[in-house]
C-alpha cells in the first residue's frame, strides 16, 4: 500500500470531514473448523470463501436497494471498508437517522440469505 508524502487539499478535506458512519461486519461462523473439515475430505475451502466474498456484497446491495425503494429513501450504499481473514467490514455514511434501521435490516436480510 502506498501512502503519499503530501496530500492534496481535496483529499485532505475528504479525509478530515466530519461524518457519522455505521460499521457492520459479517464473517463465516466457525470457519477454522470448516477449513479443517474440508481438508480432511481433500476438498477445497477456497470455493466457499470465494462465494462468500463475492456473493455477500451483491446480496447486501440488492437488499439495500429493495429496502430503500420500499421506504422511499434515497440510494443507500455500504462500502467494503476492510476484510480481515474471513470477516468483511462494511461502512456507510449516515445522512439521516431514519436510514439506520434500513441499513441494519438490509444487512440482516443479506446475512440470513
Amino acid at each position: 500500500m502506498y501512502f503519499p508524502e503530501k496530500v492534496s487539499r481535496k483529499d485532505y478535506e475528504l479525509i478530515a470531514k466530519r461524518a457519522l458512519r455505521l460499521f457492520l461486519s459479517v464473517d463465516i461462523v466457525n470457519s477454522t473448523a470448516l477449513k479443517h473439515e474440508y481438508r480432511e475430505k481433500d476438498r477445497s475451502w477456497i470455493a466457499i470463501a470465494h462465494r462468500f466474498f463475492t456473493w455477500f456484497p451483491n446480496l447486501l446491495s440488492r437488499d439495500l436497494d429493495f429496502k430503500a425503494f420500499g421506504r422511499g429513501c434515497g440510494v443507500l450504499d455500504f462500502e467494503l471498508w476492510k476484510s480481515i481473514g474471513d470477516e468483511l467490514v462494511f461502512v456507510a455514511e449516515i445522512e439521516q437517522m431514519e436510514d439506520v434501521p434500513v441499513f441494519v435490516e438490509g444487512f440482516r436480510d443479506a446475512i440470513n440469505e
